[in-house]
């Protein structure tokens, strides 16, 4: 049964700049029309909450007919069927569930005009404080809070809300029986004000599925040669959902405090300072969207990546609570027990827990004889990836801004020209090239033609003299005189050639 009460004491961390728990007062002129008396009245909590799941991207929805189905990245799974003749939800809990139903209805099937309409109006506020993408990432959602705008768009959600549920939610009878899970909710969109999804038609790119993966929690490998922009993928994807990153570069002989933590000493004196791994889980154990980027995974010795397969095991919350002895809220979690220390300094053997839903595992490593690897992946570790993305070279779209902010779009063009033919020049090829130019190589290609450039020489005969320095001995074989292959480099010098003479052409 519905328990309108609770919502008053649960409390709600994600929206600070109207308060956390306790008793926060919703403004006049954010009363809603189901209950216009001049009385004071305080904020729902809980109909906070689901405004905040919403927007964040925790809840997912699909619509069929009259029905929609939401669910929350907890797991748990609820709907409603809205008829002429009366409606009836499924599941719908007692005390977040049905708010966030009725959320849905509003945006799904178009019910509940007041809400609707202030819903519209508090994503329009968000949008014109600057949010560029869906969903929110909490982060962004506590900052955003403070602003006078948003916060009272929230107010009047969160009193609608409320009044809805007490006016036209207590009295639906609710029949117990789980909705039936589905792989696709096209429909989620709608909650942020954008349109459907079309079926089969979603974007197979590597940055979009992991995008949308990550926005919910995900574990992803990212394999692929050196200089594809692996690393920068994960970059990108934590800044867009609006998450904190933290990072950790795979070496021999990284050390436990590397990964994890240690005891070190302080101006404080000797305390506990959490590793990468750690503040990771710290941080969605705060409520946190968080990426975890494992850079170059094969680089890390095997008892690192032993402690990652027991790291991403999921465990329920019964699971949890055995393991804690207190309580946690329903879903999955991730665990980590701090290596020992003395209670003073503020490991003491502490467990971390930390929700799947907020926190994103993005590894990266190449494959392959001819790189420095540390043994090979082992299948435990490689089942615990959700998704396995073989990154290839970055597109001419995505990649050109940053080449030409390094030299100019003249020479960005040439460069990239370049890039692309040394792919088809190499051994596997026929041809000569040891090693094709990657995005790495390019970027310190063209940061040698600007220095020359600014140092008084065309921009020709600096394009010719940087090869020398930046692309030939990464690419060309270094024979036993220590030299450069002769015919490797030729090829180089050549194709250089025709590019600046097709450049001139399309000049003239």
């Amino acid at each position: 049964m519905i328990n309108l009460n609770a919502g008053f004491k649960i409390g709600c961390d994600r929206f600070p700049g109207i308060g956390t728990r306790g008793r926060a007062m919703v403004p006049k002129e954010a009363f809603s029309a189901f209950d216009p008396r001049p009385s004071v009245r305080a904020v729902s909590w809980s109909a906070l909450k689901a405004a905040c799941l919403c927007l964040s991207g925790e809840v997912q929805a699909r619509r069929d007919g009259q029905t929609v189905t939401v669910k929350l990245s907890s797991g748990s799974l609820a709907s409603s069927t809205c008829t002429d003749t009366g409606s009836v939800w499924n599941t719908s809990g007692n005390v977040v569930r049905p708010y966030v139903l009725l959320i849905a209805e509003a945006a799904l099937l178009g019910s509940h005009h007041e809400l609707k309409a202030r819903w519209a109006a508090l994503l329009e506020a968000l949008k014109d404080g600057g949010v560029m993408s869906w969903p929110l990432g909490e982060a962004a959602l506590v900052r955003l809070s403070n602003r006078d705008a948003i916060k009272n768009a929230m107010y009047a959600v969160v009193d609608t809300l409320y009044f809805l549920l007490k006016t036209q939610g207590l009295p639906r009878p609710d029949s117990g029986q789980t909705p039936l899970d589905s792989a696709e909710y096209l429909h989620t969109p709608l909650l942020y004000g954008q349109a459907v999804q079309t079926a089969g038609a979603a974007d197979l790119g590597d940055e979009a599925r992991l995008m949308r993966r990550a926005a919910y929690g995900v574990r992803a490998l990212l394999i692929g040669p050196t200089g594809c922009g692996k690393t920068e993928l994960g970059k990108r994807v934590a800044l867009s959902i609006g998450a904190r990153l933290c990072k950790v570069s795979g070496r021999p002989g990284l050390e436990d405090r590397d990964m994890i933590g240690g005891v070190a000493p302080t101006p404080s004196g000797v305390r506990w300072l959490d590793g990468p791994l750690a503040r990771a889980l710290r941080s969605a154990q705060g409520g946190e969207r968080t990426v975890l980027l494992i850079d170059e995974l094969m680089r890390l010795d095997p008892y690192h990546r032993n402690l990652l397969v027991g790291a991403l095991d999921e465990l329920s919350a019964a699971e949890v609570r055995a393991v804690l002895g207190r309580d946690v809220a329903d879903g999955r979690y991730y665990t980590l027990e701090l290596p020992g220390s003395d209670a003073g300094t503020g490991g003491g053997n502490e467990v971390l827990c930390a929700p799947v839903s907020l926190l994103s595992v993005v590894c990266t490593t190449n494959m392959g004889g001819r790189y420095v690897q540390a043994g090979h992946l082992d299948p435990a570790l490689l089942r615990r990836f959700e998704l396995t993305l073989f990154v290839s070279s970055l597109t001419e779209a995505q990649i050109m801004p940053a080449y030409e902010r390094v030299a100019g779009p003249q020479v960005a063009h040439v460069a990239y020209a370049l890039e692309v033919a040394s792919r088809s020049m190499t051994a596997e090829h026929g041809q000569s090239l040891a090693e094709p130019i990657n995005t790495g190589v390019t970027l310190n290609y063209l940061a040698e033609v600007a220095a020359l450039m600014a140092a008084g020489m065309h921009v020709t005969g600096a394009l010719r003299a940087a090869l020398d320095v930046t692309v030939v001995p990464f690419c060309c074989e270094i024979g036993e005189d220590g030299l450069p292959d002769v015919a490797a480099r030729q090829s180089l010098s050549v194709t250089l050639e025709r590019l600046l003479r097709d450049q001139s052409a399309r000049a003239a």
